[in-house]
């Protein structure tokens, strides 16, 4: 699924700096029209947009093809509980990196959990 580490097409300043990256990973939010059952609207409803939304993990390798896309999550799911249930690190290979945002606060520990295994 991850291909190739490095990728002749990216700046050589990545290239150098960031050659263990094999993924890029951001979650996608995206608004829905409010659910008419209560347990739903809570699940959905997500504080950062202030509506009721989905959010889908994606990974992309650092040259911009799309490697995994998640299942839809209720917009109240935290970035940690979305990699958790989604089944995205079983999908890494072992010594790899991923770069994230600032929003994926515990990224560091589940990939050394996972290697450590």
């Amino acid at each position: 699924m991850f291909i190739g580490k490095n990728s002749s097409r990216l700046p050589i300043p990545f290239r150098v700096r960031y050659k263990n990256v094999v993924s890029i990973i951001d979650c996608l939010e995206i608004e829905i029209e409010k659910p008419s059952n209560p347990i739903y609207q809570a699940m959905t409803w997500s504080d950062y947009k202030k509506c009721n939304t989905l959010k889908f993990l994606i990974s992309s390798t650092p040259d911009g093809m799309i490697t995994f896309i998640s299942g839809a999550f209720g917009g109240r799911a935290s970035d940690k509980e979305i990699i958790s249930q989604s089944n995205f690190l079983n999908e890494l290979p072992n010594a790899c990196a991923v770069m994230a945002d600032r929003g994926f606060k515990q990224i560091d520990f589940m990939l050394a959990k996972k290697t450590a295994f």
